[in-house]
């Protein structure tokens, strides 16, 4: 029996060793801002974001994460962020701690940000979720229980102006490794694999004077799993009033809106999806509560909208 579960157990850890890691999200600025530390650079995006997500619900075990963000321009050229975040899916949980600064190098038509990241992550595996055929066997059951710090490295650059953006993140440079369950010369491990994160996107006035709409296209690469990519758009009525429409390739249609109030925004996300997982699922929400701080008010006509 111990042998059969370790063998499960190892097979577990190597699929999430080898798949897509880091979770992504529906409200693009804050998506940015967690995918690429370049992004906090970029004085139209919120200054804080509390995010929660909760993924293909009622399949049991699906992620939830949770994620307070924030960033201070301390100058112009310059900007400090970082953000919180608890990641439970299934019988593990990640704890990821980052610390972002970003400078800006200005031209007449574009700026350029270039971003770096030292990411603190604590990967848990609860073995105590775990059911057990043998109830008895609380021996199996505590040694599955395990956890480890390690820091990493990320690093990208966003280049913006009034009319485009256009980014380049890596994420996970160093590939830490994570090791559980050492006993009697056998243990598990989890070794972090490189993503890479690109996002591009447009802002244009439509001529009609309330109406902005932001095309994008946002990709996520990781060595051994299947290309990922976002499509979508976003329109914003009188810099108040959001609504967004994209596709998540193999994963889900993405329905979002949103309301701006002065220095606050909420905006509510539906996962309809579309992969195999649908038939256990009734799809995914989200919720974002922004607010920007250290900016000055938005709502005046002309200036860009965040998205």
């Amino acid at each position: 029996m111990k042998k059969v579960l370790l063998l499960l157990f190892a097979i577990s850890l190597f699929i999430s060793s080898n798949a897509q890691q880091l979770p992504q999200f529906r409200f693009q600025p804050f998506n940015r801002m967690i995918l690429n530390p370049a992004t906090i650079g970029d004085h139209n995006s919120p200054d804080i974001i509390l995010n929660h997500r909760s993924q293909w619900v009622g399949f049991e075990g699906a992620p939830i994460i949770s994620t307070l963000a924030g960033k201070y321009p301390f100058r112009p050229d310059m900007a400090a962020g970082a953000f919180i975040s608890n990641d439970i899916t299934g019988i593990t949980n990640r704890l990821y701690l980052n610390l972002n600064y970003a400078y800006v190098l200005k031209t007449d038509k574009f700026n350029i940000s270039l971003g770096l990241a030292w990411t603190f992550t604590q990967y848990r595996i609860k073995g105590e979720d775990i059911t057990l055929f043998n109830p008895n066997d609380a021996i199996l059951n505590t040694s599955l229980t395990d956890a480890a710090w390690k820091p990493d490295i990320n690093a990208g650059i966003y280049i913006y102006s009034n009319v485009f953006y256009v980014g380049f993140a890596a994420q996970q440079l160093l590939k830490s490794q994570f090791k559980f369950y050492q006993n009697n010369g056998t243990e598990a491990q989890v070794t972090s694999s490189r993503h890479f994160y690109f996002t591009g996107g447009g802002i244009f006035d439509t001529g009609f004077g309330d109406h902005i709409i932001n095309p994008f296209v946002n990709t996520y690469s990781t060595a051994g799993t299947p290309f990922k990519f976002d499509i979508g758009i976003n329109y914003m009525f009188q810099n108040k009033f959001l609504a967004a429409l994209h596709y998540a390739n193999k994963d889900a249609l993405v329905l979002q809106l949103g309301y701006k109030y002065n220095k606050f925004q909420i905006t509510y996300a539906f996962d309809i999806v579309t992969s195999r997982i649908r038939n256990v699922s009734s799809g995914a929400h989200e919720i974002s509560l922004a607010a920007f701080i250290f900016q000055p008010n938005k709502e005046i006509k002309g200036n860009v909208p965040s998205f």
